[in-house]
């Protein structure tokens, strides 16, 4: 595979004030989910009357349509706990839904609408999402905004191989199958230089983000920086969730996929984890290749016998 130009996010406010503003991540990397995989980036942002939307650079192509809103799952407590990957209180009031965090902030779940307010560009290796808001017209009783959105993971769908590739065909018994990816933000060094432009003038400081890679038990994950925690991907029912991956396809039943889901907590703007994604597995077309190579050596055998014969008489 080429290089990619760009290889890091980019997630900033539109800040209209003179402070920088402190903002916390939550990012659920989908892996390899029936051979599609897709990311969720959850934004957590003070509500103040000079911070009017945010702004996320994807290092690969998106389209408007590619945009899921998840706010409407926030409704059901337990997929609270999965989405945050931590301990949360949901209360619905009204048409609003509030969550409460383990540190006692009180978050107000906002939709992302896909009228003007939604708008996203194509740049120079990538794309760049922009949404709009008016915080006059928000209640003042919460102390932040949260919003959550999904969308195809291009450039993991390109590295992950499946039953019939031929580097996982080839390796399968002797070596696991490898292949590296990363989840960089706010990285310059892997940004168009608008983009660093654009950061520099938000004034945006990321404190903490929690990262969530769920996986297939196929998958083994590996980084760095050891996860926090690992867990089996909660017994509950995913068809409410309707997470709407490639091709229509929803997460599978966790009993069914037996799925994993690996933590990390980085307390640092320098956010960067590398991940390192191995399977061994024998497929099919595995057994077929070492079939046909044990059938070519046999072949080749009886070929030097005879030879030998043929050169002793």
């Amino acid at each position: 595979m080429a290089q990619r130009k760009y290889d890091s996010f980019a997630v900033g406010i539109l800040n209209d004030g003179n402070a920088a503003v402190h903002i916390d991540l939550s990012i659920n990397v989908w892996a390899d989910v029936r051979h599609s995989s897709e990311i969720d980036f959850g934004i957590q942002i003070p509500h103040k009357d000079d911070i009017s939307g945010f702004f996320i650079f994807f290092p690969f192509e998106i389209e408007k349509n590619d945009v899921v809103d998840l706010t409407s799952s926030f409704r059901d407590n337990g997929f609270v706990q999965v989405l945050f990957n931590q301990d949360c209180e949901t209360k619905c009031r009204f048409d609003r839904t509030i969550v409460t965090d383990d540190c006692g902030n009180s978050l107000l779940i906002l939709p992302i609408s896909h009228n003007d307010s939604l708008v996203v560009d194509n740049l120079e290796g990538g794309s760049l999402l922009l949404f709009r808001y008016d915080p006059s017209v928000l209640p003042r009783d919460y102390t932040s905004l949260y919003f959550r959105i999904r969308l195809p993971f291009v450039s993991l769908d390109g590295l992950l191989s499946g039953p019939a590739d031929m580097r996982e065909v080839i390796t399968g018994p002797i070596v696991p199958f490898r292949t590296m990816s990363s989840v960089a933000v706010n990285q310059v060094r892997g940004l168009p230089s608008s983009v660093v432009r654009r950061l520099v003038e938000s004034k945006t400081d990321i404190g903490e983000t929690h990262i969530a890679v769920i996986a297939p038990r196929q998958w083994e994950i590996n980084s760095f920086l050891t996860p926090y925690r690992v867990r089996p991907l909660e017994n509950i029912a995913w068809e409410k969730y309707q997470p709407r991956l490639k091709g229509g396809i929803t997460i599978p039943h966790s009993k069914s996929c037996d799925m994993f889901v690996y933590q990390w907590l980085i307390s640092d703007s320098n956010t960067s984890l590398q991940l390192e994604f191995s399977r061994k597995r024998i497929t099919f077309l595995t057994l077929l290749f070492y079939l046909a190579i044990l059938f070519l050596l046999n072949l080749l055998s009886e070929v030097l016998i005879r030879l030998v014969f043929a050169i002793a008489e």
